[in-house]
């Protein structure tokens, strides 16, 4: 009897030590980890004070190397989807941009005609938009300061008004 109670006594005890054994080369092993890619079982014993062999028996029996793979996988493929995701929300923003402005242009153009085939083209588009913006805010600035008598009347005279203030503003 007193055979059995000794043995479930020590088996209990090593069962908590294993536990807390367990415990600490878990939080052995995640110093480890976070040493980073120049990460050793070197530094780390000389930074825990946990001796070299101690250290490479663990790393061994508890796969550290292979846990380190599998997490730096995880990690590549998050960074990988949050990269993704962020690139889509990009160019989803740049599009529905593009989308505005064409939209806005088609409205405001007052028939002018104009037709995007490729880059260059909404280049030159997205430039005339603004040089008429420009010369619009402009207008509307004389004909707030009550000069309407060389307010412009058309798009044509709209652009000429544009031009020659940037002209005056280059030269002066």
């Amino acid at each position: 009897m007193q055979k059995n109670i000794k043995r479930n006594v020590s088996q209990r005890t090593s069962k908590s030590k294993s536990k807390i054994d367990e415990a600490r080369i878990e939080k052995l092993f995640e110093y480890y980890y976070d040493l980073g890619p120049d990460r050793s079982l070197v530094t780390l014993a000389d930074r825990t004070g946990v001796s070299f062999d101690s250290l490479k028996q663990w790393s061994d029996a508890f796969g550290w190397e292979e846990k380190i793979t599998d997490r730096n996988k995880d990690l590549d493929r998050s960074f990988e989807n949050y990269y993704k995701n962020k690139s889509r929300d990009i160019r989803n923003r740049l599009v529905r941009q593009m989308e505005n402005l064409l939209g806005e242009m088609e409205t405001c153009s007052l028939g002018l005609p104009f037709q995007v085939k490729d880059v260059q083209d909404f280049r030159n588009l997205a430039n005339a938009y603004e040089s008429l913006v420009r010369a619009n805010s402009l207008a509307m600035t004389r004909a707030v300061e009550g000069n309407n008598s060389d307010a412009p009347t058309s798009w044509a005279d709209l652009l000429v008004s544009a031009s020659d203030t940037k002209a005056i503003e280059h030269d002066g």
